[in-house]
């Protein structure tokens, strides 16, 4: 019988340039609160592009809470988020409810992190945290509303660049037997563990 393992490091084809990002805005609407009166049952609706999420719709009063996490992503050329909170009317389908307020804001003015390269991040890139921010609504014409949603917001940036890639090749010719000894020093832990990818084959 003979054996063959081997334990190498190639980069993996994607074919990416390394120039090329990915971004994506990530978005926690924490609740919204009318200064003036109580709120109605509503939802959020974040648009990015053409991408778009909403929130689950939340029971009206003083405050209505969201707690609601999600990502979008930004494709080239689009340069705000708009945050829209609207009015759930039951029996209606949620995009033909009333709009109660909302904000346009620009990605250039959010936190961004580059995560391409955690080695290279600076200390301020690997913290995460973002301050909870209280932002006012406007009207579909521009006017100033009594709304206001709490939300945290970041835009974050990941390479295309091909990454390493650890891969375990291991031929075994088997003789037309079993083996007659135990095959796990063949494999030991620490080479699997290490590996992205693992490849045996039997002759």
């Amino acid at each position: 019988r003979k054996s063959a393992m081997t334990l190498d490091r190639q980069n993996s084809s994607t074919g990416a340039n390394e120039s090329e990002k990915r971004t994506r805005i990530g978005v926690r609407i924490i609740w919204a609160r009318d200064t003036i009166e109580s709120l109605p049952d509503c939802y959020v609706k974040i648009t990015v592009g053409q991408n778009k999420m909403k929130t689950d719709i939340a029971t009206g009063g003083e405050i209505a809470l969201f707690d609601y996490a999600g990502s979008l992503e930004v494709a080239e050329g689009v340069t705000e988020v708009v945050c829209e909170l609207k009015r759930y009317i039951a029996g209606k389908r949620m995009g033909a409810a009333r709009l109660i307020g909302q904000v346009t804001l620009l990605l250039s003015k959010m936190r961004h992190v580059d995560v391409s390269s955690a080695d290279d991040a600076t200390e301020d890139e690997q913290d995460p945290f973002v301050e909870e921010k209280d932002f006012p609504l406007f009207g579909s014409h521009g006017e100033p509303t009594s709304e206001e949603l709490r939300m945290q917001m970041m835009v974050v940036s990941t390479s295309d660049r091909p990454k390493p890639l650890t891969t375990l090749i291991g031929t075994w010719n088997v003789g037309n037997a079993p083996p007659s000894h135990d095959l796990s020093s063949w494999l030991p832990r620490w080479q699997i563990d290490e590996a992205g990818l693992i490849a045996i084959g039997a002759q």
